[in-house]
């Protein structure tokens, strides 16, 4: 070997310091050839799709103020000494786990809590109480999360909860959370197995454009847009103490109003009537509400 060949040697090997390294980047084999890179919609839509979940699930019922400040896809191990939920769906598991000291806040304001928890809150033995608000907020989450990845889907049911941590090779989306008002801050894992991790990247991925041929004629606009319409008869509001003593085979005195609210989301858009046909209920005769 000459000189030269020796120096250009040195030069394509070179080792780089300890303080440069550790500001490589780390690539994991199981994100090559995956497009992991295209899931920053995803997540951004996820994202949204928590806040508003948190205000009309929580906020807006009991006076909290959680908030989600970011979400990403964390390739790591779980992390320790959390309470997993996980849920057996058709499409794979998926587990949900919430810092708990914004567990027992959120079980504070549910039952008329105003304070600061008190401190060591989160030292002691887990509560059915607890459990029972992780297990609905988690079984809620993981549909949430299904229409998400399958928004054509109908969510399926969770069945009854797992109380074990995700299995080996999930994937972690890491949610910062906020609860303004204690000034908290915590983290929300939602963990998919590697059935649903592969559902998430095929709905992420490019699709291939199809021939020139083959596509099909624009529809109006009108027809493109898909709004989901909630009809709302009635809300009955009953002091704590009487719907505590609600039993099987008792009845509220109600009287029904002559139209239903029409809501778009939070919107109330219109007033309409409701009828019946062939033994279906529908709506007719829609008012605008101004």
């Amino acid at each position: 070997m000459t000189k030269r060949t020796q120096a250009l040697s040195r030069a394509r090997s070179k080792l780089l310091a300890a303080a440069d390294a550790s500001r490589c980047p780390v690539l994991d084999p199981r994100t090559l050839g995956r497009p992991f890179h295209q899931l920053q919609d995803f997540t951004a839509r996820l994202g949204e799709a928590l806040g508003r979940y948190f205000a009309q699930r929580f906020n807006r019922r009991y006076g909290c103020a959680f908030s989600v400040a970011g979400v990403r896809l964390q390739l790591a191990q779980t992390p320790p000494g959390m309470q997993w939920c996980s849920y057996r769906t058709a499409g794979g598991q998926i587990s949900v786990a919430l810092k708990r000291s914004l567990l027992l806040t959120l079980l504070d304001y549910r039952y008329g809590g105003s304070g600061e928890l008190p401190a060591g809150a989160d030292a002691g033995p887990e509560t059915e109480s607890e459990l029972r608000l992780l297990d609905l907020l988690g079984r809620e989450l993981a549909a949430l999360l299904q229409q998400s990845i399958q928004p054509e889907a109908a969510a399926a049911d969770a069945g009854p909860p797992l109380w074990q941590p995700p299995p080996a090779g999930s994937q972690l989306l890491q949610i910062t959370l906020h609860e303004n008002t204690r000034q908290l801050s915590g983290m929300l894992w939602l963990a998919l197995d590697e059935r649903w991790l592969g559902q998430l990247l095929a709905s992420v991925a490019p699709r291939p454009l199809p021939a020139a041929g083959d596509e099909p004629a624009a529809l109006p606009l009108g027809r493109q847009l898909q709004l989901r319409l909630n009809a709302q008869l009635l809300e009955l509001q009953l002091p704590l103490g009487e719907l505590l003593a609600l039993r099987p085979g008792d009845t509220l005195p109600v009287r029904l109003p002559p139209l239903a609210r029409v809501q778009v989301g939070d919107a109330h858009l219109f007033d309409a009537a409701v009828a019946e046909h062939d033994g279906k209920l529908w709506l007719t005769s829609f008012q605008d509400v101004e």
